[in-house]
């Protein structure tokens, strides 16, 4: 494990139930209130997790100097949409709420994560503004930016060289109802 600050796990209040959470704190912590970085997972909306993105999430605590709350969103194809929009945005907001006992700036909370979990930080970066509170800034990597179709050329066998259409289709079939 690369060394951090702490690491703590919690169960937070979501619609579905409640949403498991581990907040990274970085070390050498310069002083308070530090930002906030958000994030959610990878996996197509279907897999992935805390032990799976462990790693990513201290490296990105360390390296940022945020505190950094990993959201494990329920998982298709037993939660299908909107479920895992409604536990990120959940999660966004419980983060929000609790800024103060979090010692994090309200107003520097961003929104991170990688492929469906790209997805759901730039959903909530484009949601209107929440009271007193708005996504400071967004980390998008690799996001699935479009479910709607294929690409029209069959001449694009992989996506990011990472994941084949194939496997999208999989995704779209899991996650998404008709």
């Amino acid at each position: 494990h690369v060394p951090i600050g702490g690491v703590e796990e919690r169960r937070i209040p979501g619609s579905g139930g409640p949403i498991p959470i581990r907040i990274y704190t970085p070390r050498d912590v310069p002083a308070r209130p530090l930002p906030a970085l958000v994030y959610y997972h990878g996996g197509g909306f279907a897999l992935g997790g805390f032990e799976s993105y462990d790693a990513v999430c201290r490296a990105l605590c360390n390296a940022s100097g945020c505190v950094t709350i990993a959201v494990d969103y329920r998982l298709a194809p037993e939660h299908r949409f909107p479920a895992a929009i409604d536990d990120a945005e959940a999660a966004l907001a419980w983060v929000a709420a609790h800024a103060e006992e979090l010692a994090i700036d309200m107003r520097r909370i961003a929104v991170a994560g990688d492929s469906a979990g790209g997805t759901l930080a730039a959903v909530l970066a484009q949601r209107p503004k929440r009271g007193n509170f708005e996504v400071a800034f967004q980390l998008l990597i690799y996001p699935m930016a479009t479910m709607a179709s294929r690409p029209r050329t069959a001449r694009w066998p992989v996506v990011g060289k990472l994941v084949y259409l194939a496997t999208i289709d999989v995704v779209r079939r899991a996650y998404f109802p008709g």
